[in-house]
């Protein structure tokens, strides 16, 4: 199944151009239990075409595809891949979770995480600008630190979830990422 918006020609055209090191992925928010169910993962063609890596979801697994099960947010994230033993310069990060996107993403690209992929891809809010006079750095509030929204921290079909492509960009840029 191809990935949902075109994300595995896009990583293509990106590892062709910069080249491939370890072939490591890690996908967060994996919404199957195979790489046949689900939306379309962002790793299936890095996988088919000979990649390792690991795939994280809340509620499933799958040790046939090294799917694990594990709620991911910005205070577990560094713990869990280090527990996982993903190695610390990846060449591809992909997060979708619908909801603490900016947080996980910080939290990982922070120097004390000791983590430095290559390449991220990080779902965001369509319904904020990129650029022009409306767009703006926001975001949902992180769930690991606004315990009020413990268990609706996730994309309930509105507008309220994720963060704007201004706010991950802002985080990437402070990272040193462009």
């Amino acid at each position: 199944m191809p990935s949902q918006g075109a994300q595995d020609a896009i990583l293509a055209s990106i590892f062709s151009t910069i080249g491939e090191t370890n072939r490591f992925y890690v996908e967060f928010g994996f919404n199957g239990e195979s790489w046949e169910r689900g939306s379309g993962a962002n790793t299936e063609a890095l996988w088919r075409r000979g990649w390792r890596g690991l795939l994280l979801d809340g509620r499933r697994e799958n040790a046939s595809i090294n799917l694990r099960r594990a709620y991911v947010k910005s205070t577990t994230i560094t713990s869990v891949l280090q527990q996982a033993g993903v190695p610390t310069e990846l060449d591809y990060l992909s997060i979708d979770i619908d909801s603490a996107d900016l947080w996980v993403l910080r939290a990982l690209l922070s120097p004390s995480s000791g983590f430095q992929p290559r390449v991220v891809s990080v779902e965001y809010n369509s319904n904020f600008e990129f650029e022009g006079p409306l767009a703006a750095p926001i975001t949902f509030p992180d769930p690991a630190t606004m315990p009020i929204l413990h268990g609706r921290a996730s994309w309930n079909l509105t507008c309220f979830f994720g963060a704007s492509p201004r706010a991950l960009v802002d985080v990437a840029a402070d990272s040193g990422f462009v």
